[in-house]
């Protein structure tokens, strides 16, 4: 047993070598010239997100319009920079987007996050508030079925024909009960479109919104 385990450490050592040698050859390739297969690489490991990979284009092109030469540079020094630039996009939406101070994050149908702001109360907290006193029964008969799996999401989106804000909002409420190991069971899809509505109509989250309803 103890010859076993030993075995059993040392190929987990190895692995783990393994592992961070190739994070780290990823991280020193040169971005000049790179195939996309380095890119689905990169976001297998961790080191980035879908989100940044769409960042990227628009940042390299920035760099670029600045007469900056990224011949030079790996995706270590531009994970980095990204990084950074992100924060700098964080602060130009805080400075327009300022109405508490709570961040304020919403999921995109990848999982990530994305700040929109400060307000009044997180997206989180507004969704554990309106969840209280839920009506028995909703009007029409598909809002009062159930679903259990985050994947009904689109089509559930797409069946009530909801508009991209409360889409928008309706998929975060679902994903943040999901998050807090809630089981989508116990709830009605009207029961998720009510939330949606309510907070679509705090104050706390109204001012997100440009439209004036």
């Amino acid at each position: 047993m103890l010859k076993r385990n030993i075995l059993i450490l040392i190929f987990l050592l190895n692995m783990f070598v393994l592992f961070a040698q190739s994070k780290q050859d990823l991280l020193n390739t040169k971005i000049a010239g790179c195939d996309p297969e380095t890119i689905q690489k990169l976001q297998d490991i961790g080191l980035i997100s879908k989100f940044d990979v769409q960042l990227m284009g628009t940042y390299m092109l920035e760099k670029i319009q600045d007469s900056v030469n990224m011949d030079a540079w790996t995706f270590g020094r531009l994970i980095d920079s990204l990084a950074t630039y992100k924060q700098h996009l964080n602060s130009v939406v805080a400075k327009y987007h300022t109405y508490g101070k709570d961040s304020v994050f919403i999921k995109v149908p990848s999982g990530e996050k994305n700040f929109i702001g400060l307000g009044e109360m997180t997206l989180e907290a507004l969704v554990k508030r309106e969840s209280q006193n839920l009506p028995k029964a909703y009007d029409q008969a598909k809002l009062n079925e159930h679903f259990s799996l985050a994947e009904q999401i689109s089509k559930t989106i797409s069946d009530l024909n909801l508009d991209e804000n409360l889409a928008m909002l309706f998929g975060n409420v679902v994903l943040i009960k999901l998050e807090l190991k809630e089981k989508l069971s116990d709830y009605l899809i009207g029961d998720f479109l009510e939330i949606a509505q309510r907070i679509k109509a705090s104050k706390e989250f109204r001012p997100f919104f440009r439209l004036g309803t």
